[in-house]
């Protein structure tokens, strides 16, 4: 992706909104598409209150479900609106009707006619993909979520946490290229944490990693949670890492919710429900 940074958007060609020339994006550039960058997030207990995605994007999602901390974990077949719920939330896509609202703020309202472009929506949000900067180091691609710090020492300390944090020490100056999977992953959720987010949205965290890492990344998950006091919200297939690392499931089928209760109390009739005739094919326990 490159940049433009006369409206600091990220484009593939020319810039969508002044047709004019885009560059690689540097270190110190204000990188806030959603699309490409981690969001904001400043939220303790976040509040969704209902949402309906457009069937013309391929799943209508009817939600109603409240989140007052912790890890909680969307499970549902595919196409059943898990990424889109998540997405309409961060404000990636627009729902047709409905309302969301999170921690007693609107972010979108149909009625209202309110719709907070996702840079002022707060909220974190961690690609499949990881959304990390190619031709950038670990350290530049960290840094890029520090774009509000003007204190160069403190953009640097918040860096150095990060980096300690996530075990990432020695990689510094590495490309995304020349990183694991896990190691991408947790680049991706160190340029979040450096927004100082109280709440993450995760589409598929895990999806492409190894039993061993994907353990190892849901683990810093609930560590986020413990010791930051950050929620997460996760849209996950795999249902044992779902079970055994989140508080809460959230089962929709269809685009509805069929269960939200304790993890420790999914059992396959819970499955079941949520996977319907394909339940014994994508999910057991």
């Amino acid at each position: 992706m490159l940049y433009c940074p006369r409206c600091s958007l990220l484009a593939e060609g020319t810039c969508p909104q002044c047709s004019g020339k885009v560059r690689e994006p540097r270190e110190n550039d204000p990188v806030l598409l959603a699309r490409t960058d981690a969001l904001h997030a400043a939220m303790l207990e976040p509040l969704l209150e209902e949402e309906q995605i457009p069937s013309s994007r391929g799943a209508t999602v009817g939600a109603a479900f409240a989140m007052d901390g912790g890890v909680l974990g969307l499970l549902g077949a595919s196409g059943c609106g898990k990424s889109m719920t998540l997405k309409c939330i961060a404000g990636i896509e627009k729902p047709d009707e409905g309302r969301i609202v999170l921690d007693g703020r609107v972010l979108y309202d149909s009625a209202a006619h309110i719709n907070l472009p996702p840079q002022q929506r707060h909220v974190g949000y961690l690609f499949q993909n990881y959304a990390l900067f190619p031709n950038m180091t670990v350290r530049q691609n960290i840094l890029a979520g520090l774009h509000h710090e003007k204190d160069r020492r403190k953009r640097e300390k918040a860096m150095q946490d990060a980096v300690h944090f996530f075990q990432l020490d020695g990689l510094e100056v590495r490309r995304p290229n020349q990183l694991s999977g896990g190691q991408q992953q947790r680049v991706a959720l160190a340029r979040t944490l450096t927004q100082d987010p109280r709440i993450i949205l995760a589409d598929e965290p895990v999806a492409a990693l190894d039993p061993v890492t994907a353990k190892q990344v849901m683990q810093d998950f609930v560590r986020i949670n413990r010791e930051m006091g950050i929620s997460i919200l996760l849209n996950i297939h795999h249902v044992e890492l779902a079970i055994e690392y989140a508080d809460r499931i959230i089962g929709i089928r269809a685009g509805k919710i069929v269960y939200d209760g304790p993890s420790a109390n999914v059992d396959q009739a819970v499955l079941d429900a949520i996977y319907g005739d394909n339940g014994q094919a994508e999910a057991s326990v």
